[in-house]
């Protein structure tokens, strides 16, 4: 794994957490407008309740997006110390700045409207093209990649 492959890894948490959310509240949601079937048992609860089941299998899944989404979040966290680890403080802004905010090298607009869609780090640093991709590469040769990760990668990776 290069250290932009590890750095990359904070956007697919993100977006892994994301997806684990929105299935979760699709299936919560896929709930509503059931209801419990006391047909066979006089009024009694029937122990066949498909609302009973589903609503035991939504439970667990969000259980197990929890378990997930607290991994996936502790691994986020290990990425945003590693660059918080960088002496340059302008490695640290571009690094952080791309790979932790998501941000483009260079301002985006609105074909149409020429309205600002999402600021660049170049815009926002100030300094030239040539410069941050300098910063980001000197930044990316300093970034050591925690044993950890290494070791729980393919453990991470399942999720995304």
């Amino acid at each position: 794994m290069t250290a932009k492959e590890y750095l990359e890894l904070a956007y697919k948490v993100d977006k892994a957490v994301q997806r684990r959310k929105e299935v979760a509240k699709k299936h919560r949601d896929s709930l509503y407008g059931r209801s419990i079937d006391y047909s066979e048992g006089n009024g009694v609860h029937n122990s066949n309740d498909a609302l009973g089941e589903a609503i035991a299998n939504v439970c667990s899944y969000e259980e197990e997006t929890d378990t997930i989404i607290a991994f996936l979040v502790d691994t986020r966290f290990e990425i945003e110390r590693t660059i918080g680890l960088l002496s340059n403080k302008m490695q640290k802004e571009v690094l952080t700045d791309r790979y932790l905010l998501y941000m483009p090298w260079k301002s985006k607009y609105d074909k149409d409207t020429g309205e600002l869609i999402a600021k660049g780090i170049k815009e926002k640093t100030g300094y030239s093209s040539q410069a941050i991709f300098k910063f980001h590469s000197e930044g990316l040769k300093k970034i050591s990649i925690p044993e950890k990760i290494r070791v729980n990668y393919s453990e991470i990776e399942k999720f995304l």
